[in-house]
């Protein structure tokens, strides 16, 4: 049983090096290259783990040796347009100036049903709304709505601001994160004084944030009763 826990934990490790160096992505988000080494690694480790007859290195070494084909694809990817889309296809526009591309759509095996479906998860459920519709490489779909139906942005109404930076989180679950808090520039003191203001102690703090022009959030923990 230890020799499995032990097996198991470097397994894991190795995977998680690996996926790691592949970037973030999500699922969603994968190329085709992206989810076959995905798949092939899933299927690769379980088999030390099932049978500790097999050698643990017999596992590893076919990871490390796929996670090098998918570096290299990506080296080659970034260097030649060509290769690129050999690999991850290109972009297939389906809906152009406002009219289904139906040649498209049969070439993706994609039907009309998929078409409104993907349309309703970008918060459109009328077809005659959509300009431009595109399905990127990675399957998802990028949508250029008509002008008439465009939300009104501040620009077009012309009011006169400045761009808001994103809160940033200094305290989480009643630890400061100092590297946020470098970030932005703020000090334990600055942390301390907020908590203070708010008669509680940064422990008692579940979540604060902060931004640019030091405002900020502050949730204390609810009291378990």
């Amino acid at each position: 049983m230890l020799v499995l826990i032990i097996r198991t934990t470097i397994l894991y490790l190795v995977i998680v090096v690996a996926l790691r160096l592949m970037g973030k992505r999500q699922i969603s988000e994968l190329q085709p290259s992206e989810l076959v080494t995905t798949l092939l690694i899933s299927n690769i480790v379980s088999l030390p783990i099932e049978n500790t007859d097999i050698p643990l290195l017999a596992g590893i070494l076919p990871i490390l040796l796929i996670i090098c084909f998918e570096v290299f694809l990506s080296f080659f990817s970034l260097k030649s347009r060509g290769f690129r889309k050999l690999v991850t296809g290109s972009p297939v526009v389906v809906i152009r100036e406002g009219k289904i591309v139906q040649q498209e759509l049969k070439t993706l095996r994609m039907t009309v049903e998929d078409l409104m479906e993907e349309l309703r998860l970008k918060d459109i459920f009328k077809l005659e709304d959509v300009y431009y519709a595109i399905v990127e490489t990675n399957g998802q779909m990028s949508v250029l709505p008509r002008y008439c139906v465009t939300p009104v942005n501040n620009k077009d109404m012309q009011l006169q601001g400045s761009d808001d930076s994103p809160d940033i989180v200094l305290v989480s679950d009643g630890k400061m994160l100092y590297h946020n808090m470098q970030e932005i520039g703020v000090s334990s003191d600055f942390i301390l004084e907020k908590a203070g203001a708010s008669n509680c102690r940064v422990e008692d703090i579940f979540l604060l944030t902060c931004d640019d022009h030091r405002n900020i959030k502050l949730v204390k923990k609810e009291q378990v009763k």
